[in-house]
């Protein structure tokens, strides 16, 4: 989360419109981090559209026992257009994987 929260921080900070996704066990420690470094983070969503104004629109991922392929299939395909996103960052968390519990 902490590498999240630092380059969310950054293209805020460049005005960038960022949108951030999170787990939901990190989820709050997303928001504080944005908060300690001068980010408002902001959980809503205002007419569809990503805020410019310094804030960052945070987002929680699906949790274990949603099916993931029907998630990026519905919901994620309708944020990508809903939010038009361009870009799209993967920052890992550590730990084990959910599929076979081995670290990779």
């Amino acid at each position: 989360p902490l590498g999240a929260v630092v380059l969310a921080t950054a293209l805020a900070h460049l005005g960038r419109q960022v949108l951030l996704f999170t787990d939901i066990p990190t989820h709050r420690a997303v928001e504080i981090g944005l908060e300690l470094r001068g980010v408002q983070p902001d959980g809503r969503a205002v007419a569809d559209r990503i805020p410019s104004d310094g804030r960052v629109l945070t987002k929680t991922l699906p949790g274990p026992s949603h099916p993931w392929f029907a998630y990026l299939e519905n919901e994620w395909t309708r944020a990508v257009a809903d939010y038009r996103i361009r870009h799209a960052v993967a920052i890992e968390c550590p730990g084990p994987s959910r599929f076979d519990g081995r670290f990779y």
